[in-house]
């Protein structure tokens, strides 16, 4: 099998963050606790607006994670705010929200996956094998939601976006 550019972005990423892993000092964030991951209720989603989870988990400290949570939010704020003046989204916006969230999806998706490889690339405890078996198994569960609506948002037969 062909090996793509995007492949070889990913494998850069992953041995970056491994390095990283690594390289921390023993007494890294003897500070304090690391900033945690909240829990997000899926009625109030609108308020964690900003940057993906998986990015800000990175930040584990807890001032720099909560200021990017707070840049994360103006930004999103902003974007709606001006949203009025950029061009229509093509099919609507609707479909152009649905499509991001299908983009959204296979992040998850590709993360769970990587999530599910780790027992090969790092030696984790009997628990942590244990969820990356399940991460694994969950990534093909995304990539079924994924795949769904991706169907659903191909145009009707007979439109003129179908092509027929």
């Amino acid at each position: 099998m062909q090996r793509s550019k995007g492949d070889d972005d990913v494998t850069h990423r992953d041995e970056k963050r491994q390095a990283a892993e690594r390289s921390r000092p023993s007494d890294a964030g003897e500070g304090g606790p690391a900033a945690p991951v909240p829990a997000i209720d899926p009625d109030a989603y609108e308020s964690y607006e900003g940057f993906r989870e998986t990015t800000l988990a990175i930040f584990t400290d807890p001032a720099d994670n909560h200021a990017l949570r707070r840049f994360g939010g103006l930004l999103s704020d902003l974007a709606w705010e001006f949203a009025r003046h950029w061009p229509p989204a093509a099919g609507g916006i609707f479909r152009h929200q649905v499509r991001a969230a299908v983009a959204d999806l296979r992040h998850v998706q590709g993360y769970l996956a990587r999530l599910g490889r780790e027992p090969l690339a790092s030696e984790l405890t009997a628990d942590e094998t244990g969820v990356a078996r399940v991460c694994g198994r969950l990534a093909a569960s995304v990539k079924g939601i994924a795949d769904t609506l991706e169907r659903e948002l191909k145009p009707p037969e007979g439109t003129a976006d179908s092509g027929s």
